[in-house]
This record gives structure tokens, C-alpha cells and sequence, in this order.
């Protein structure tokens, strides 16, 4: 959720542990809130390249901060230092011109994202329970109902394989 994305601060990163909490988002004008609900206060597991690529933006951030002379006052991650908070047509706009560049169509808007990466993790044999924590949802019901393509794909796809294991106790 963007609103998630842009309350998070550099205390909420474990480089060490590979996570990130989110526990709070940033409402504009109005500075830190609450998550949408309470299963939304979540730790999300991140990957090496994840890592290292949150580790160099961190200390380009700080050099460029340092150069300018502005101070993240709240440590937030994704701060733009001539305006302050990123806005979420911003993010979209530059989403777009950088699909423009790689010729990715249709394109696909931040929170679109969201969903791409949901679907991936059940295309990829996530269980669902990780999936609905993941995408911080109140419980699994919801992540059921928004990924019941996904999850009627995958159903057609294990029908040969619980075929198999059927048959294999019987032989």
C-alpha cells in the first residue's frame, strides 16, 4: 500500500534480519497514522538484492541529504528533498516512463504492482495464509476472493499431481 511505503523510516529496515515492518503509514498533510486495519502491522521478509539495494539507496540518500543541507527530520525512507513527500501520481508517472523504456505493455500502475507480486508468490507455490499476511489483509478470506483467478488457475494445475499421489499410494 502506498500509504504504507511512504511511513516507512529506517528503523523499521532490519538489514541483518531481512525484514522490514511495516507498523504505520504516512498520511499527507497530516504526517504519521495508523495502518488500514490491524493485520496490516505486519514484518515482510526481503531478499539479498532487496538488501543491497536498500543499503546504497540509504547512503546516497544520507550523502545527498548531507550535500544539500536538509534534514530527513522523520527518517522516512522515500523522502524527495524539494518537496518532501512523493506523491503517488509521481510514482506513476515515473513507472510508466521507465516501462515506456524497457517496452512494457500494457503498463501497470504501483498498486497494480502489489497485485503482480501476490500473484507471482501463489504462481510460485506461496501458500495462501503467507500470501493474505503478506499483503497485510484482515484475514484470508479477502486474499481468496482478489486472487480467485490465480487460485482457479492453480487448482486445474494440481490435478495431474494429486492424481499422481493418489496413484502412488495405491501402487
Amino acid at each position: 500500500r502506498f500509504a504504507e511505503l511512504l511511513g516507512l523510516t529506517w528503523d523499521d529496515i532490519d538489514f541483518e534480519g531481512q525484514t522490514i515492518d511495516i507498523n504505520k503509514t504516512w498520511l499527507l498533510n497530516q504526517g504519521f497514522g495508523p495502518t488500514k486495519n490491524e493485520s496490516s502491522v505486519r514484518r515482510i521478509d526481503i531478499d539479498d538484492h532487496t538488501v543491497g539495494i536498500l543499503k546504497e539507496y540509504k547512503q546516497k540518500q544520507l550523502e545527498l541529504l548531507k550535500q544539500i543541507g536538509i534534514k530527513n527530520q522523520h527518517n522516512l525512507v522515500f523522502f524527495n528533498p524539494l518537496n518532501g513527500m512523493i506523491t503517488s501520481n509521481a510514482v506513476n508517472k515515473t513507472l510508466k516512463k521507465i516501462q515506456k523504456q524497457l517496452s512494457i505493455e500494457p503498463s501497470i500502475t504501483f498498486h497494480g504492482l502489489r497485485h503482480t507480486n501476490a500473484s507471482v508468490l501463489l504462481y510460485e507455490g506461496i501458500d495462501l495464509l503467507y500470501v493474505s499476511e503478506h499483503l497485510g489483509h484482515k484475514d484470508i478470506s479477502i486474499t481468496q476472493e482478489v486472487y480467485s483467478h490465480v487460485l482457479d488457475e492453480l487448482k486445474q494445475k494440481n490435478k495431474p499431481k494429486v492424481s499422481a499421489v493418489l496413484s502412488s499410494i495405491y501402487n
